[in-house]
């Protein structure tokens, strides 16, 4: 039996071990019918975790998008501050709210991402609080604060589908160790059986490499009555 390698995906695990299910189904001893349920609650396992995977890797393609749409609002919120303490600054000569609050102009807040554009919000808000009692600009103040929020509840919402879906590989990983460990435990237990000819244990596993599990190229097919009618046969 050729082993599979950790290396190998899910999809050639569970071809190989429905592959085995399946000639299992062919023998008549207890035996195969013993290896034939083992093998099914691997097989179902392996399906199960692996479509956990795929559901989580989905939740974080989500996590991700939202929490794009986030940083846009938050951005946005950002831009409007900024446009307000430029009128402010038109009523109030000699203030310089804007300056006071984005020194390094607003790209400075809105141009990090993710995490580091959250480590740059404590320093606004210092900033920022000498002017956060002018009632024109409280409207402001508040769209950035609902915003930030929302923005650090989307990006706490990726981490937690990262580390869900990190956890649901890993679980995949184990099943798929699973399915190899059993597949060499009914190999060995295959050649006992058939102790006198042990190479016939070969016959209840897929054979890598070879069109669904075979070493015959595809059978040929060719009508034997006339054209659209009639049985059609194999051609070996």
């Amino acid at each position: 039996m050729q082993n599979l390698r950790e290396t190998d995906g899910t999809p050639i695990h569970r071809k190989a071990i429905r592959t085995h299910i399946a000639k299992c189904r062919a023998g008549g001893a207890p035996l195969h019918a013993q290896l034939r349920t083992e093998a099914t609650v691997f097989y179902d396992d392996l399906k199960a975790k692996e479509r956990a995977h795929e559901d989580a890797e989905d939740d974080v393609v989500d996590a991700v998008a939202e929490a794009e749409v986030a940083e846009v609002g938050f951005e946005n919120a950002i831009r409007d501050l900024d446009n307000d303490l430029q009128r402010f600054d038109r009523d109030h000569p000699g203030v310089n709210a804007r300056s006071k609050v984005f020194p390094d102009g607003f790209g400075a807040v809105i141009e990090p991402e993710g995490d580091k554009q959250i480590e740059e919000l404590p320093k606004l808000h210092a900033r920022a609080e000498p002017f956060k009692n002018e009632a024109v600009l409280s409207a402001s103040f508040t769209k950035v604060d609902v915003a930030e929020e929302a923005l650090k509840t989307a990006l706490g919402a990726v981490d937690t589908a990262t580390d869900a879906e990190e956890t649901a590989f890993a679980l995949e990983l184990a099943a798929r160790a699973a399915v190899r460990a059993q597949l060499t435990s009914a190999h060995g237990r295959l050649r006992d059986l058939y102790k006198s000819r042990p190479a016939r244990a070969e016959e209840f596993f897929m054979k890598f490499g070879r069109r669904q599990g075979t070493s015959k190229a595809p059978l040929k097919v060719e009508a034997t009555g006339p054209a659209g009618g009639g049985e059609k046969a194999p051609q070996g």
